[in-house]
């Protein structure tokens, strides 16, 4: 049975369903026309937490999306999602690359469990009544904080093992988990911003 595909505005039952929401909207858009702001928060919080490169994708943040032909294959007329950063780069990507099964994702998922209790106790260290418009973001990306850990201790992330409970992911090694806890508490500055400027980078919600 298909897991569904949780995104903070919204959950698809299933990868099907998300599959064809996407489509569906590619399909109705217009070529060089931005999809509406909430199709495009939708679309952000997917390759944020599901593609496999999300800081390739998303850069400095992104501004809006649209769509059109990939740039070299405008004569095949195959249309595909493209974002537009804040910087005014352009990049495309594919809801597909998303929706495919990725260790590195779940590895990512194993990461975030970890640290979950460093992320709350930020949250009581401030009166988190006055911000319930706020999100906990990283100062430096959560995504490079990983893959600098895993260069700093030489490890394989598609070789560590993990588990699978409750549809979340967790490191299986007790030494691991210890060992990106640690890492995380002493490389990692939290700070709060605005609910909608942090997902308007494509941010994951903590």
């Amino acid at each position: 049975m298909s897991k569904p595909i949780k995104l903070p505005s919204r959950t698809f039952a299933s990868k099907k369903e998300c599959k064809d929401y996407c489509s569906n909207l590619l399909r109705s858009t217009p070529l060089k026309a931005k999809v509406n702001d909430i199709d495009c928060r939708i679309l952000s919080e997917l390759v944020s937490i599901y593609h496999p490169e999300p800081i390739t994708k998303i850069g400095k943040g992104i501004d809006l999306i649209f769509v059109d032909y990939p740039k070299g294959w405008e004569g095949l007329k195959s249309k595909g999602f493209h974002i537009k950063r804040i910087d005014e780069t352009i990049v495309d990507f594919s809801f597909h690359e998303c929706l495919t099964s990725s260790k590195w994702k779940h590895f990512q998922q194993a990461c975030r469990n970890t640290i979950e209790s460093q992320i709350m106790k930020f949250k009581r260290s401030v009166n988190w009544e006055l911000y319930k418009d706020y999100h906990v973001d990283h100062v430096y990306p959560f995504v490079r904080i990983i893959k600098d850990f895993c260069v700093e201790h030489k490890l394989d992330y598609c070789k560590i093992e993990l588990i699978h409970v409750d549809n979340k992911f967790y490191f299986a090694d007790r030494k691991i988990r210890n060992l990106f806890f640690s890492y995380h508490a002493n490389h990692a500055q939290l700070q709060l911003l605005p609910a909608k400027e942090n997902l308007s980078k494509g941010a994951k919600v903590s």
